[in-house]
Order: C-alpha cells, then structure tokens, then sequence
C-alpha cells in the first residue's frame, strides 16, 4: 500500500467516524472496521480459490503427469480461515478508531 493510499483510506475512515459518532454510533464504528475486514479477506479468499481452481485446471495441458485437485473440505477450511485472520487482526484497528476523539 502507498502513502497516498494510506492517507486517503485514513481521511475516508475519518469521515466515516466522524459521521457516525456525531449522531451517537460510536459502537457501529468499530463493526464497521470489523465488516470491513471480514468483506476484505473472503473477497481474498475467493479471488485466491478462483485462481488456484483456474491454474489446477490448466496445469494438466502442459504437464499431463501432474493432476493438481483441491478438496472441497479444504476449501472451505482456507476461507474460514481467511476470514477468521481477517477479523483477527482487524481488531485492533477497529478498536482504534472506535476510541478516538
């Protein structure tokens, strides 16, 4: 991430903080960062899923020994997962921004 976008996620998670604490939603505050980070990483999960789906699909056609397969348990582990680190380490963040002033 560069400065810029970090400084410009700052300034739209400011504006979103400032307008919910003046009409008294400061606990919204802090499930908002934590939505935002579980939307975040199952995006990334998926978007990971897809490309691993794609590329196991292809592999075969250049390499036909090798038949590259992902459970569908597994899956779903890796999302979950995903997820979980997601709301994990949004935490803090969130906490964060919930108290401030």
């Amino acid at each position: 991430m560069t400065k810029r976008q970090r400084r410009r996620q700052r300034r739209r998670s400011g504006l979103r903080t400032l307008v919910l604490r003046g009409i008294g939603q400061s606990g919204a505050i802090q499930r908002l960062f934590l939505g935002e980070a579980m939307l975040l990483s199952l995006i990334g999960s998926t978007a990971g899923l897809l490309l691993g789906e794609a590329t196991s699909r292809v592999l075969p056609h250049f390499a036909p020994v090798l038949r590259p397969g992902v459970p569908p348990w597994a899956a779903g582990a890796a999302v979950l997962v995903a997820v979980a680190c997601g709301l994990l380490f949004g935490t803090a963040p969130a906490r964060r921004a919930a108290r401030l002033d």
